[in-house]
């Protein structure tokens, strides 16, 4: 595990890629304001995020990749193919991935780590493309405590006495 520095220091250079494709794409638009109406960000997250200040979220740049027609991955200059491969060579399918993610986006869901291996999808290949099936997990619901009552003393009576 690394550090706390290093983890901010990975975000503070994914923040600077991330910066600098904004910088990039904004350019192929007539205005800021078309740009930022496009990609859905407020004026004031961009100025942080194109400034390098902002450790953009994985939704972030994922969101703002796909509303200009690229993957979060392209948005971090990475070609998809090189993480595919890298990927693959670590027993992850990035396709079985997606589907989970795709599916998420509206529901609380467990994700089992072997829907997206790529031994799985081996496993799988001589039926028909069977859907993946992602169980919804209840989060269990909290009892509110009861009001705790409080000892008060009113006006014109003595405190209580302790018992000896």
């Amino acid at each position: 595990m690394g550090t706390q520095k290093e983890g901010e220091a990975r975000q503070s250079a994914m923040g600077t890629i991330f910066s600098a494709m904004l910088q990039r794409k904004s350019k192929e638009f007539p205005s800021v304001e078309e740009f930022l109406k496009t990609i859905g960000m407020s004026f004031a997250t961009y100025s942080q995020l194109q400034r390098g200040l902002g450790n953009p979220t994985a939704h972030t740049i994922t969101r703002t990749g796909e509303a200009l027609g690229l993957s979060g991955w392209e948005m971090l200059g990475l070609d998809e193919k090189v993480v595919r491969g890298w990927l693959a060579g670590q027993d992850i399918d990035l396709s079985e991935v997606n589907k989970i993610v795709e599916h998420q986006r509206g529901s609380t869901l467990k994700i089992d780590e072997n829907k997206f291996s790529m031994r799985h999808a081996e496993d799988r290949a001589p039926q028909q493309a069977a859907p993946v099936v992602v169980e919804k997990v209840e989060e269990p619901k909290k009892a509110t405590p009861a009001p705790v009552a409080l000892a008060t003393k009113k006006k014109g009576q003595p405190a209580p006495r302790k018992k000896r």
